[in-house]
């Protein structure tokens, strides 16, 4: 497995990848903390398939540098201007939860560009519908002390496990 950066769309972008078949994008999920190595096992295993597995940082996640726009269309967009900028055509998808709700869309939106789409775990992955906008989940400016709570309890079961630190 060999870490690289690549530039897409002004954002110097890591990405992990092995192999030399068919791209298949691995999409980590928008957990705190998250990044490429959710998928660290995952990608010699898909390499030895026969498959080119790569896993990124997602814009404002590891090592990636952060975007000017939050939202989730934003990030659907960033999947292809990926692709672009790492010379792919057309690849393979896998999203794990809750980037399956962006991820979805970007391939609707380019189905020429896609082979398929795999939802790991996801939340809902069907659009919005028309004129709803995105679901009030989605964060559209870059996190806060506050916005970061909210969204820690909302995804743990756990509270007492919410300290200040």
């Amino acid at each position: 497995m060999v870490e690289k950066y690549i530039t897409a769309d002004a954002i110097k972008t890591r990405y992990l990848e092995e192999g030399s078949g068919p791209p298949v994008i691995l999409l980590h999920g928008n957990s705190l903390g998250s990044s490429a190595e959710v998928y660290e096992k995952n990608i010699p295993v898909l390499a030895r398939a026969g498959l080119h597995p790569i896993a990124y940082d997602s814009p404002g996640y590891g090592f990636s540098d952060n975007p000017k726009d939050f939202s989730d269309a934003y990030r659907g967009r960033f999947i292809v201007k990926l692709m672009d900028a790492l010379g792919i055509q057309k690849a393979w998808i896998v999203a794990h939860s809750a980037i399956g709700r962006v991820a979805a869309p970007a391939v609707l939106d380019n189905l020429s560009r896609f082979e398929g789409f795999v939802a790991l775990a996801a939340s809902p992955t069907l659009p919005p519908l028309p004129g709803a906008g995105e679901r009030p989940e989605a964060e559209n400016t870059p996190p806060t002390i506050e916005s970061t709570r909210k969204r820690l309890e909302a995804d743990l079961y756990n509270h007492a496990l919410i300290t200040s630190e």
